[in-house]
């Protein structure tokens, strides 16, 4: 704004200075329009958590809870750029593309709807459950943006399916349970699975995708399904109620009836205890007892990097790079125990690295395919560092390693930066804008198999280019193909990328609110 003031007051004294000699010709129309026309969020009557706004795909996620499928949206809030407005795209859209150039060439071409969209408005839902709106700016430039509906529809008229065998057909009872709808890429009239339970997990419906997500401690090889809710007339093979199923790489069932038939896929993922970083005790994350020691980080008797933060109603982790001993010592929270063979003081200093006093990585078998995360940085000039690894190990704790022990590299998603809107990363799919809290969300893309060039991953200093320390703990790791089933995971933030090596700047702040798996 202040650059739009300068040009206005520039246009105003270069007409001043030339109206003795002659007339300003100016249109003063010209001056000082903004081109700005993000969208920072947007929000529906019935909707359940906050919506996922993604810049770099343009792509809007919503979920309303309703008890049956709507024919409209009712829009309750949004947060676009100064002076820009909100839009219907009247145009027909088929999808988003995926380049700029072509996102460029739509956003030139779409034609919106006269009036601006406003708080109370309805908003017709096609059957695909996507609908496109466009932020305009004052000076009339179009940006299309595609918004996702996914609705869980709360109980169900369908028939609910108890049988054992493999073909399982409608039978009479329904669920009270939530489903989700599947009907934002499925044809209408087709086979569909409308609700499947799980005990003690959540279940969800997505397109042909379920997802179930158990408890952390449940064993992903062996989960077995309760119920399936079928379409009428619809029928399905290759899964069976009653029985255990591996479902951490996925398993495919065919639904039909006679119209056709479908492919679903489904698939089980668990999330770690606390991902929201709610629960503090002091300055430790508060895990229960029967999950073992999940979280971990820096602090030691004479220095507290890591904290709590309020943020909005609940907490994050605060991690703020410190010095203890005359060494710089990064905040940090990683899936780990920090220092487990309890050097002391004097010890520790002797170490050049201090990832060599950290047992990294904690058992997991699943396989995710996004990693999820709400944060924030300061950097003051220094990088911060938030990476996941799933690794294939021999063994459990690498304190108790031996010669004959391997640890593989399956995947690995990796971010360091010293911009928060720096999405330049390899792996980095978006980072929004800032939320109301200052939080910016984070999406990474899980790679299987060798990371991608340029990724950090590959830097030297990174687990990959580390080679076995003389002293303390061996976290390296060699290189797998991605197609070994995984049996840890190590997950760290810091405030300092280098703060394993002693390297970082004084107040460097890296806050997370907590992070999701996406599967």
């Amino acid at each position: 704004m202040k650059f739009l003031m300068r040009k206005k007051i520039f246009a105003f004294l270069a007409c001043s200075a030339f109206l003795i000699l002659t007339a300003c010709e100016a249109d003063p129309n010209e001056f000082g329009k903004s081109d700005y026309r993000t969208l920072k969020s947007i929000a529906f009557k019935n909707q359940t958590g906050s919506s996922a706004v993604y810049e770099e795909t343009r792509i809007v996620k919503v979920t309303i809870d309703v008890s049956k499928a709507p024919g409209s949206l009712v829009l309750e809030s949004f947060d676009l750029s100064s002076l820009a407005r909100l839009h219907l795209v009247e145009s027909a859209i088929d999808s988003m593309p995926k380049d700029s150039i072509a996102l460029q060439k739509l956003d030139d071409s779409v034609e919106v709807s006269s009036k601006p969209l406003k708080a109370g408005d309805k908003i017709t839902l096609p059957k695909t459950n996507v609908f496109y709106v466009a932020t305009v700016s004052e000076s009339g430039l179009h940006k299309v943006w595609a918004v996702h509906v996914t609705l869980r529809i709360t109980g169900s008229s369908s028939s609910s399916v108890p049988g054992s065998s493999s073909s399982v057909k409608p039978g009479s009872s329904s669920s009270s349970a939530p489903v989700e709808s599947s009907s934002s890429s499925i044809p209408e009239g087709s086979p569909q699975i409308l609700s499947v339970t799980v005990n003690n997990a959540e279940v969800t419906i997505s397109g042909t995708n379920v997802y179930i997500e158990p408890d952390y401690l449940t064993d992903l090889s062996a989960v077995t399904i309760s119920e399936i809710v079928l379409s009428e007339g619809a029928e399905i093979q290759g899964i069976q109620t009653g029985s255990p199923y591996d479902l951490r790489r996925g398993l495919q069932a065919e639904v039909s009836n006679d119209t056709g038939s479908l492919t679903y896929t489904f698939k089980a993922g668990v999330q770690l205890p606390d991902n929201e970083f709610d629960d503090w005790n002091g300055n430790d994350l508060n895990i229960p007892p029967e999950y073992g020691i999940i979280w971990d980080n820096g602090n030691m008797s004479l220095a507290a990097t890591t904290k709590p933060i309020a943020i909005g109603d609940g907490y994050g982790a605060e991690m703020k790079t410190g010095s203890i001993i005359g060494k710089i010592a990064s905040g940090s929270v990683f899936t780990a125990d920090f220092n487990p063979n309890e050097e002391n003081l004097l010890a520790m200093a002797g170490y050049t690295d201090g990832n060599a006093l950290i047992d990294l990585g904690k058992p997991f078998t699943a396989r995710p395919e996004y990693l999820e995360v709400r944060f924030s940085y300061e950097g003051l000039g220094d990088s911060c560092d938030v990476y996941l690894l799933l690794e294939n190990r021999t063994g459990n704790k690498n304190k108790d390693r031996t010669n004959s022990d391997v640890n593989k590299l399956v995947a690995s998603a990796w971010f360091r930066t010293n911009d928060a809107a720096d999405d330049s990363d390899p792996d980095a799919v978006s980072i929004s804008e800032p939320d109301p809290n200052g939080m910016r969300t984070l999406l990474l893309k899980i790679r299987y198999g060798t990371p991608l060039a340029g990724s950090p991953a590959l830097d030297d200093g990174s687990p990959l280019g580390l080679a076995k320390p003389s002293k303390g703990i061996d976290n390296s790791v060699s290189q797998g193909t991605g197609e070994e089933d995984v049996t840890h995971i190590r997950l760290v933030f810091a405030s300092s990328a280098k703060g394993n090596l002693y390297q970082g700047i004084a107040n460097a702040t890296l806050v997370v609110d907590g992070f999701r798996l996406i599967y």
